[in-house]
């Protein structure tokens, strides 16, 4: 429901739909449900929108989608977007941000899991 409010209403609705997707991602099985009913395709058209205060929603939004597998591998196509917002933006935490982002989709493993076991 809300994935539909994301793109078929004024701005403002747009951006509150947006917080309230940044909100629900915060948790695990809110990731899973917002790349389950397919939003991931509408937070990835919106990229393109220039408006500061929805770009750091989504961006956050993005960031917490990534965590799950699946939305990271949804997220692959927003690679370009957030690149383009990075080195394009005049803000610098609009900047900070992307590069967050950009480093969460492109996540690919654990650091931990690939180093030796500790010794005794």
């Amino acid at each position: 429901r809300l994935t539909v409010l994301l793109t078929r209403g004024s701005m403002s609705l747009t951006i509150a739909a947006t917080s309230a997707l940044m909100a629900i991602s915060i948790a695990i099985e809110g990731k899973k449900s917002i790349v389950a009913e397919g939003a991931v395709k509408a937070i990835v058209g919106l990229l393109d929108i220039d408006n500061d205060t929805l770009c750091m929603k989504l961006l956050q939004l993005v960031t917490n989608v990534a965590e799950d597998p699946e939305g990271r591998n949804q997220l692959q196509a927003a690679l370009p977007k957030l690149r383009k917002i990075q080195s394009t933006t005049p803000s610098t935490v609009l900047e900070r941000s992307a590069a967050h982002s950009v480093r969460q989709v492109q996540f690919r493993t654990r650091p931990y899991s690939e180093l030796p076991p500790p010794e005794m």
